[in-house]
């Protein structure tokens, strides 16, 4: 996994890239962790499976994010 909160991700409503949040998910059955780039829109309305063993009980896994700012702080 990355880390990385944002990404560059192809985005054809706009035609041309986006940046998107990178959502974690960690596996109930088979303990697997996988990332997902998604619309904050689609995140909540959005069933994931698991890449690994096909599992529907997924969970997000909460991870520490940083904001990049052109200001100084």
């Amino acid at each position: 996994m990355t880390g990385d909160w944002l990404q560059m991700a192809w985005s054809p409503q706009n035609a041309g890239y986006t940046l998107m949040p990178t959502y974690q998910y960690r596996c109930k059955k088979c303990g697997e962790e996988f990332e997902v780039i998604e619309h904050m829109t689609d995140h909540t309305s959005t069933q994931h499976k698991c890449p690994k063993c096909q599992g529907k009980q997924v969970a997000q896994v909460m991870t520490p994010f940083f904001a990049k700012t052109s200001r100084k702080s």
